[in-house]
């Protein structure tokens, strides 16, 4: 399966990539960050389209029949995934609406509501898209939702940044429509600082 799309690389780091002091889901500090969530998305109706063909070709090879977007970033990339599934489908994919729950230093993702735990319950499989992955970490919280692991059959992301490895630490199949290595702390000739808002 081709799913690489790298002429977009460009077009995804002059959308969202930064200078920025932050730490990431996995605890690594870094200096950049790349946010390709829905509402960056939001901002270039072209590469939106571009992104959500992309995905939904690389979903339609696997069948799904739910897709669940990893919150908050990809909830609507999910939707719309699945909305191009379905157009290309002859049956309905049901789109997951999921929540991040944050208990002071707790973190953890669950179903928004009953419906779409019964909704995976009637399924046999689906996917989970993502909008940047790296280590997976948030990714690997979303797997522990009852149900999920037992039903999904690839993750999905725009961008994977992480090293190779923290793709095939997966217990599933990892697929990105652009995969470039990029360090958490970049040296500050990095060519990739051009592309920084």
């Amino acid at each position: 399966m081709n799913n690489g799309r790298p002429e977009l690389l460009e077009p995804l780091l002059d959308l969202g990539f930064r200078r920025a002091d932050t730490v990431f889901a996995s605890g690594k500090h870094a200096n950049n960050k790349l946010e390709l969530d829905d509402k960056r998305l939001e901002q270039d109706d072209w590469l939106k389209e571009q992104v959500v063909e992309a995905l939904g070709k690389i979903a339609l090879e696997f069948e799904p029949e739910f897709v669940a977007g990893v919150p908050e970033g990809a909830t609507r990339l999910g939707v719309r995934v699945a909305k191009y599934v379905s157009n290309y489908s002859d049956y309905i994919v049901q789109p997951l609406l999921l929540q991040k729950i944050e208990n002071g230093s707790l973190k953890y993702f669950n179903y928004r509501n009953q419906q779409d735990f019964n909704t995976v319950l009637a399924c046999r499989r689906g996917v989970i898209v993502e909008d940047v992955s790296n280590k997976f970490t948030n990714t690997r919280k979303v797997l522990n939702i009852p149900g999920l692991r037992q039903k999904t059959v690839a993750v999905l992301s725009i961008f994977h940044r992480g090293p190779a490895e923290a793709r095939e630490s997966l217990e599933v199949p990892s697929l990105s429509i652009v995969e470039h290595y990029i360090p958490p702390q970049l040296e500050q000739d990095s060519l990739l600082w051009v592309h920084a808002r």
